[in-house]
């Protein structure tokens, strides 16, 4: 193996530089390990063995040992550079460098316990999680290296969390990445985490479900120390972890359902549990505050406003457990999620505007006197909040159930249709609710009745999102030259003058940037609604949204699923086509073409398929006529003798038959002749082509005794006698006589 010159660069390097300036040069440093791959990964023997072993072994033990001197360092910036270079050394070396990582992973140990920064630290527990990860399948080094050191691991990332959180001064970052790290590492090894289960569920519970007052927590953090938490159930000895992921997600509902009770108390609940759950009556004097101290329970909350958000976080713990995939069957109690998602989806916000078309929504929330206004405004402002949440675990689980989700999903569509009015002015309510939707209607929208639900609410939002009203400004460009309006009349001396300092009359207003997430739900539900939902369901008004929208937002699916489900009016009639603007939109589409052209015959692409086609029956044809002349066949001077004497019957396939003109010259070719004599039949005095129970006729002699060309005309009834019409003596040796023979055509008075 010959010597790298990149293994040489990268000691000298490591030695020349200060330690102090060494995170500088880390990504060059790195990116010279990356391309010594080979020689740190090749066995020893090959190093020992090749003509350069000796200088080889020297630099791969020289760059360890710079390693580890850095790595126990006086400078932090060498101790950064070291936590840097074992990663990337043990990922470029594999099994050469784990089996003599043990003093590197004591260092990293030492280092969490020390003040290094914080990025040290992250880095030093990534770069621990790699060398445990890496070391699991080798059960050697799992034996030697990773039982003895992943205690000493755990406890010092939990010492970490746990100083720093009595603080008040954790890092995020840092606490997000040491539940990232026992998430990986705790599905590995289930026994050593066994004995923290405790202190760890205690460090997690702060991130779980925030509000208000525990500050701003990233959306990431909450998701990690979740994940942790629901993964501790694996950590149950004697394959009970079915049954306490069961228990924790009952644990939840009734966390949720009680905080449920104080956060819904500004009004009397229509609800009505199905699971034997008995709402508490919540006290009106004392202020809104849930929670507690315990061990057991999340934090305290106080107000309507960090109320509705420990719902929220309650809700994302559910929606987590179905995310999370489990090493073991459970069992899920979608009874009791049903009935909390039934709860949650049956309140209704009262209308702002009162309309005579609207739902009278006053009229179905009853509200419980004693609550102030701004309580009562806290919960109808945090309510879309809670539909979001709750959309997205109803949609996690019909991810979960896959087809299972067909039992439930009648429903779910029938509460969210009955919430969509009171949600649907929030975008995300709105893209949640599309998603929801796209799964719902291909397992139940065929069944669908006209008094089953009204979506006409959800079709004109689907289509206002996909292709929102633009109204122009009102410009001075209303007024004629003399400064009147339309109607020959001055403005008023009230109105706006600066409505009239825009530009030009044709400019539209502008509108905010459209939500991507939202156009890409609403248009993934737009063919749904006109392909998987009955026309008895819907009125041809929004039929017609429907198809206007799915051609100005130049959706491909929706306009193949307005062609291939066309609108029948009452009449019978369906109405007029799509097709023109689908052909000029998506003209070089083939399904479009097929629905444009759907009966063009096929066209022979290339002349070669031809040519071999004519040669194969050409082939065939010589085939059959060899089969032909072997056959026994009755000789000339029998043929003439009988023709004469007019026993022409006798012969197999002729029979009497009324003179005829001759045929045309096209039916003495030899494919002529061995068309007319390819299958045998049964020798008659009636023709055999003339009976209807008869098979193929007897093969006619060919070329060397006698060929007889028949042009037939079959009729039910009994033919005249057949006459000869043409007979020629050739010239050649075997004297053959040709005969060619028809049946009269014209003797249609005899049908």
């Amino acid at each position: 193996m010959s010597l790298p010159p990149e293994l040489a660069w990268l000691c000298s390097r490591l030695s020349s530089v200060p330690s102090t300036e060494l995170p500088r040069h880390t990504p060059d440093l790195m990116h010279l390990m990356q391309r010594c791959q080979t020689v740190l990964s090749s066995p020893n023997t090959t190093k020992t063995t090749s003509s350069t072993s000796s200088e080889l072994s020297v630099l791969v033990h020289k760059l360890k040992t710079q390693i580890s001197s850095l790595l126990q360092g006086k400078t932090a910036e060498g101790r950064f550079a070291a936590v840097v270079l074992v990663k990337g050394i043990v990922e470029a070396g594999g099994w050469e460098i784990l089996h003599d990582s043990e003093k590197w992973v004591q260092g990293l140990l030492s280092i969490l316990t020390k003040k290094d920064s914080v990025a040290t630290k992250e880095l030093c527990i990534l770069t621990l999680t790699k060398l445990y990860s890496m070391n699991h399948q080798y059960q050697t080094l799992n034996r030697e290296i990773t039982t003895p050191t992943l205690p000493t691991f755990i406890t010092n990332c939990v010492n970490l969390v746990s100083k720093a959180s009595s603080t008040n001064d954790v890092p995020l970052k840092l606490a997000e990445v040491i539940f990232w790290s026992f998430s990986v590492l705790l599905l590995r090894h289930t026994t050593i985490y066994r004995p923290f289960t405790t202190q760890i569920r205690l460090l997690c519970k702060p991130y779980l479900a925030p509000n208000l007052s525990d500050g701003l927590v990233p959306y990431s953090l909450q998701r990690s120390a979740r994940r942790l938490t629901i993964l501790l159930h694996q950590t149950v000895p004697k394959n009970g972890g079915g049954e306490e992921w069961g228990k924790s997600v009952r644990e939840i509902v009734k966390e949720t359902h009680i905080t449920a009770d104080l956060v819904f108390r500004a009004v009397i609940e229509a609800w009505e549990s199905t699971t034997s759950y008995i709402s508490n009556e919540p006290p009106l004097t004392h202020d809104l505050s849930g929670g507690g101290d315990e061990a057991d329970s999340l934090p305290r909350w106080i107000g309507i406003g960090a109320g509705t958000q420990r719902i929220v976080g309650l809700l994302g713990i559910l929606k987590e457990y179905f995310t999370q995939e489990t090493s073991m069957p459970v069992t899920i109690p979608l009874g009791i999620i049903i009935d909390l998602l039934d709860r949650i989806l049956v309140m209704l916000v009262p209308s702002s505007v009162s309309s005579k078309k609207m739902r009278n929504d006053d009229e179905t929330v009853r509200l419980r006197p004693g609550i102030d206004r701004e309580e009562q405004n806290g919960l109808w402002s945090g309510m879309p909040k809670i539909y979001v949440a709750a959309l997205e675990l109803i949609s996690t689980i019909a991810d979960r159930l896959q087809s299972s989700f067909l039992i439930i999903a009648q429903g779910f569509l029938d509460r969210i249709i009955w919430v969509f009015q009171s949600g649907k002015h929030d975008p995300g309510f709105r893209r949640l609710a599309y998603e929801v939707l796209a799964k719902i209607l291909p397992h139940v929208g065929s069944s669908l009745g006209p008094q089953s639900v009204n979506l006409s609410e959800a079709i004109k939002a689907c289509c206002h999102d996909l292709h929102p009203v633009i109204t122009s400004e009102p410009t001075g460009s209303a007024l004629t030259s003399n400064g009147k309006n339309a109607n020959g009349k001055r403005p008023l001396a009230d109105t706006n003058t600066d409505t009239f300092l825009h530009g030009s009359s044709g400019a539209p207003r502008k509108t905010q940037a459209p939500d991507i997430d939202l156009l890409i739900a609403a248009g993934t539900l737009l063919p749904l609604l006109i392909s998987h939902v009955p026309q008895q369901t819907i009125t041809i008004t929004s039929r017609g949204i429907l198809e206007r929208t799915a051609v100005l937002s130049k959706n491909k699916t929706a306009m193949l699923a307005c062609l291939l489900n066309p609108w029948v009016g009452k009449n019978g009639l369906p109405v007029p086509s799509i097709l023109p603007y689908a052909a000029r939109e998506f003209s070089e589409d083939q399904m479009i073409e097929l629905l444009l052209r759907p009966r063009v015959p096929m066209v022979p692409l290339a002349g070669a398929d031809l040519d071999q086609e004519v040669s194969a029956r050409e082939e065939s044809e010589d085939d059959e006529d060899e089969i032909m002349e072997e056959q026994d066949t009755p000789n000339a001077e029998q043929l003439e003798e009988r023709v004469i004497s007019g026993n022409i019957a006798t012969f197999p396939g002729l029979g009497p038959a009324a003179p005829a003109p001759e045929p045309p010259a096209s039916l003495f070719s030899n494919a002529g002749r061995n068309q007319q004599a390819s299958s045998p039949g049964p020798s008659t005095s009636q023709p055999s082509f003339l009976r209807s129970d008869a098979p193929q006729q007897e093969p006619i002699p060919t070329q060397g005794e006698s060929s007889i060309l028949l042009k037939q005309t079959i009729a039910p009834t009994q033919p005249e006698d057949i006459l000869p019409s043409a007979a020629q003596e050739s010239g050649s040796d075997d004297e053959s006589v040709q005969l060619v023979m028809e049946l009269d055509t014209d003797s249609e008075e005899d049908l």
